[in-house]
């Protein structure tokens, strides 16, 4: 559809000004960026403006992909595809099989190429 390749689009924006302007630095827990300070869940890139504290442009692309992902959202016809990933019964939720994670906010998802993690790379 249109919307799934506006998204795919802004998805490749995004890490094509990431790849010229940098990514956010993340390493182990709090300390590394990875969990928040206070309630120690993932940070959350986007929401603590961290892809704005790389640059103008990667802010916007970011924004621009998550606004092309909630709206396509709407359209999803299988809105519980979390319902049973991580569980013990995963293998039978709609999730289970291959896929690569394209984009994320989550900062437990993003490691740095130099940290002691190496580049994250998100798939099942």
């Amino acid at each position: 559809t249109r919307a799934r390749r506006a998204l795919l689009d802004s998805i490749a924006h995004f890490k094509e000004v990431q790849s010229r302007d940098g990514a956010t630095p993340v390493d182990f827990g709090v300390k590394g960026g990875e969990l928040d300070k206070k309630s120690r869940a993932p940070r959350n890139l986007a929401s603590d403006g961290a892809f704005y504290r790389i640059s103008e442009d990667l802010g916007k692309a970011a924004d621009r992909v998550m606004a092309l992902a909630d709206e396509l959202a709407s359209a999803n016809p299988n809105p519980s595809a979390l319902e049973k990933f991580g569980t013990a019964a995963g293998g039978d939720g709609p999730l289970n099989g291959t896929w690569q994670l394209l984009f994320t906010t989550a900062a437990d998802a993003t490691f740095s190429r130099n940290t002691t993690r190496g580049e994250a790379k998100v798939s099942n």
